[in-house]
């Protein structure tokens, strides 16, 4: 199981192998857990704010090997939800996050206009009810990561060999602060449940540990080691981890 998600006393998590290939849903009280997509392919999975609906991403669709962006509504429930569409054109990209204004960010392209710009989108989304999204950054190397109330949370290489984390608006493009300077890479950043504190795994001591910040970059500390990952940054591997901050 990889790139988990809280809800409350529910997690989601992207499956693989042992009967596990898709999005499941787990409930930590019962210890029950049953599938909730309908595709190998589904990643990325994370809850809407209310805790009722989901949004992954999947190249499940077509044969042309892109990802696309799903919006899931029951949650509860094994669906082969379609993917979602602006303008008769399906959203491409992946590493959706759901804001706690109720828009979805992900790293895509401009499907609906000449595929021209690449970098991180977000939009308002209500049950099929879709605004234009609004390209946030543009450097094609930003993948969001969480979310904190109405801000994105991503992690990025853009400026030089090492990745490291940023704080954006979801609305306004440029409204952009990098929150890590460290050596090394870090990144997969999570807010917690309050909002006020950030987790992320880094290797700027020469091994990967995780680390917890304030939500605008001070009080860095280390909370603990994590031994033997076979990570480096230039792996494609742990990008395509994600961590969660639970109940």
């Amino acid at each position: 199981m990889r790139q988990p998600d809280f809800s409350g006393k529910y997690l989601v998590a992207n499956g693989e192998g042992n009967d596990r290939d898709s999005v499941f849903r787990f409930d930590l009280d019962l210890g029950r857990q049953n599938p909730i997509s309908s595709h190998d392919e589904d990643a990325f999975p994370q809850w809407s704010p209310d805790g009722l609906s989901l949004v992954f991403s999947s190249d499940s669709d077509g044969n042309d090997a892109l990802s696309r962006i799903y919006w899931q509504e029951h949650a509860d429930q094994q669906t082969d939800a379609p993917p979602i569409q602006f303008d008769r054109f399906a959203l491409v990209g992946d590493h959706p996050v759901y804001l706690s204004n109720g828009r979805i960010a992900y790293k895509g392209v401009n499907s609906w206009d000449n595929w021209s710009r690449e970098g991180i989108y977000s939009f308002e989304y209500r049950r099929n009810e879709l605004n234009k999204p609004t390209m946030i950054t543009d450097n094609s190397n930003d993948l969001p990561t969480d979310g904190t109330g109405d801000r994105i949370l991503f992690m990025s290489n853009r400026n030089d060999a090492d990745w490291e984390i940023y704080i954006t608006s979801s609305t306004t493009p440029g409204d952009t602060a990098r929150l890590t300077y460290w050596p090394g890479c870090d990144g997969l950043a999570t807010a917690s449940p309050s909002g006020n504190t950030i987790a992320f795994m880094g290797n700027h001591e020469g091994t990967w540990a995780v680390y917890v910040m304030q939500v605008g970059g001070s009080g860095q500390t280390k909370l603990f080691d994590i031994p033997n990952t076979g990570f480096g940054c230039g792996d494609g591997r742990w990008l395509n981890e994600r961590m969660s901050w639970g109940p």
